[in-house]
C-alpha cells in the first residue's frame, strides 16, 4: 500500500479547504499545510479537528507573494519536511485545487505509474531565451510588491522596472556562469520520493543562492531540476501533472480561469486527476457537485 504525502499552499476559502482536507483524510495519506501570514480568518484549531487519519502537519506560516521567490522557498520547505516520512509520491496543490475522482483511483493511478515523474514542462518556454530574464537580474522588491497593481506598490513596482533596465544597461548577468538549462511550467506537481530528495539537495547546492530575488521561480524549479538530472529526465510522465488547468480563458493571464458548474462535464470527462481552479466565491455549484459525484462513486 503506497504512502502519499499532500503538501497544501492555501490563502483564502477556508471552506472548501476544509473540504479538500478532508477528502484526503485517510491512513495513506499525510497532510502537510501552509497559509500566507497575510491571509484572514484562518482558525488553526478548527483544521486540526478534521483529520481522523491522516496527519495534518501546520507549517509555520510566512508572508507569500506573487511571483517571488517566497512561493519556492515555501515548496522547498515543506518538502524539507515531508521527506522525512519518506513518501511514495509527494503532491504539491493549492488551496483552490479539486479532485476529480475518489481518491483511492487517484492513488492507484500512482501505483500504475510508479517511479514517473508527473511535472509539467512547457518546452517552448523552456527554449525561449526570455526564460533567463526572471533570474538574470535582481528583482530586489518582488517579494514585497507581488502583483504591484495597487497603491505604494504601484509605485514600487515602476521603481523595480527601472532597477531591472538599469542592471542591463551595466552588463549584470546573474546568468553569466549557470551551466544548467532551465525549465519552465506549472508548479504543480506529484513526484517521487527520490525525485524529491534530489530536488532539496539542487536547491541547496545550486539553485538557492540563484533564485533569490528572482520572479516566479516557483515555475522553474521543477522543470530545472529534472532537465538536468540524467537519472530522472527519462522518467518525465508524458502526461504532465494531471492537474485541469485553463489558461485560455484566464481573465488576465497571470491567473488560470475559475472553473464553473457549466464546466462539470468537461472536468469530469478530462482524464485530468485534479482540477484547478475553483472558488467558493465564484461559484460553491461546481464543488460541490464534484465532491458528490465522487462520493458516489466511491459507494
Amino acid at each position: 500500500m503506497s504512502k502519499h504525502a499532500y503538501l497544501i499552499m492555501a490563502h483564502n476559502n477556508w471552506k472548501q479547504l476544509k473540504q479538500l482536507i478532508s477528502f484526503l483524510d485517510c491512513v495513506d495519506v499525510d497532510i502537510y499545510l501552509h497559509v500566507d501570514k497575510k491571509a484572514k480568518g484562518f482558525v488553526k484549531s478548527e483544521f486540526m479537528e478534521l483529520c481522523s487519519n491522516s496527519r495534518l502537519y501546520i507549517m509555520p506560516r510566512k508572508r507569500l507573494a506573487w511571483s517571488g521567490s517566497t512561493l519556492t522557498k515555501c515548496e522547498i520547505s515543506m518538502l524539507r519536511k515531508a521527506v522525512i516520512g519518506r513518501y511514495d509520491y509527494y503532491h504539491l496543490l493549492s488551496g483552490n485545487d479539486i479532485p476529480l475522482c475518489p481518491l483511492d483511483e487517484i492513488h492507484k493511478y500512482f501505483e500504475m505509474n510508479y517511479g514517473e515523474e508527473f511535472i509539467s514542462v512547457n518546452w517552448n518556454a523552456t527554449a525561449a531565451p526570455g526564460i533567463y530574464s526572471r533570474i538574470s537580474q535582481f528583482y530586489l522588491f518582488q517579494n514585497f510588491v507581488g502583483r504591484g497593481n495597487v497603491g505604494i506598490k504601484a509605485y514600487i513596482w515602476e521603481l523595480q522596472l527601472i532597477l531591472i533596465n538599469i542592471q542591463k544597461k551595466l552588463g549584470i548577468d546573474r546568468c553569466r556562469n549557470f551551466s544548467l538549462r532551465l525549465g519552465k511550467g506549472s508548479q504543480w506537481f506529484s513526484v517521487t520520493h527520490r525525485f524529491a530528495e534530489y530536488v532539496v539537495k539542487q536547491y541547496d547546492m545550486e539553485l538557492k543562492h540563484r533564485f533569490a530575488f528572482s520572479k516566479a521561480s516557483d515555475e522553474l524549479l521543477m522543470q530545472t531540476a529534472i532537465l538536468n538530472s540524467n537519472e530522472f529526465l527519462p522518467h518525465l510522465s508524458e502526461n504532465g501533472n494531471m492537474r485541469l488547468i485553463d489558461w485560455n480563458r484566464s481573465a488576465d493571464g497571470n491567473s488560470p480561469y475559475t472553473f464553473t458548474v457549466d464546466d462539470y462535464d468537461m472536468m469530469i470527462n478530462s482524464g485530468k486527476l485534479w482540477a484547478r481552479k475553483v472558488s467558493e466565491d465564484v461559484d460553491s455549484k461546481i464543488i460541490d457537485k464534484i465532491y458528490s459525484a465522487i462520493s458516489n462513486r466511491e459507494s
